[in-house]
């Protein structure tokens, strides 16, 4: 996803329409939050008192046709694809790292988590519909 927004001299008083009412604060937001808790982690990698390294996830860069859907408040059914394929994407590159475990010991890290995680016994969508079903019952008594 690019990176900040560049805004001109001009254009920093912004209104709610020119900020989409928010979403384009949210995604702002996004990218300051992405940088500072990178510069938090490595700040605070000095004070553990034992080996730490900071591991990002492999993440592709989005491509330019894909940028008009990504608003975080964009409901449009092109959109929720659009980051869905994204994901997928990201997820692929993620996975594919696990082939380099031998000479890439972020790689390494990486699987090795993946291999420690335990198996998901139920969708969290499934664990959803279970819930929503639950309360729907109890709620008709």
């Amino acid at each position: 996803m690019p990176q900040g927004e560049q805004i001109p001299r001009g254009d920093r008083h912004r209104g709610l329409p020119e900020w989409k009412f928010g979403g384009n604060a949210a995604s702002l937001s996004v990218d300051a939050q992405e940088f500072a808790f990178d510069h938090m982690a490595r700040k605070l990698t000095k004070h553990v008192n034992r080996k730490c390294s900071i591991v990002r996830f492999p993440h592709d860069k989005v491509p330019a046709t894909l940028v008009p859907y990504l608003s975080l408040d964009d409901t449009r059914e092109e959109a929720m694809n659009a980051l869905i394929t994204q994901a997928r994407t990201d997820a692929d590159m993620t996975n594919s790292k696990c082939a380099y475990r031998d000479t890439d010991p972020e790689a390494e890290l990486i699987c090795s988590l993946f291999e420690s995680t335990p198996a998901l016994e139920e969708p969290p969508a499934a664990r959803r519909s279970r819930d929503i079903d639950t309360a729907a019952t109890s709620l008709s008594r």
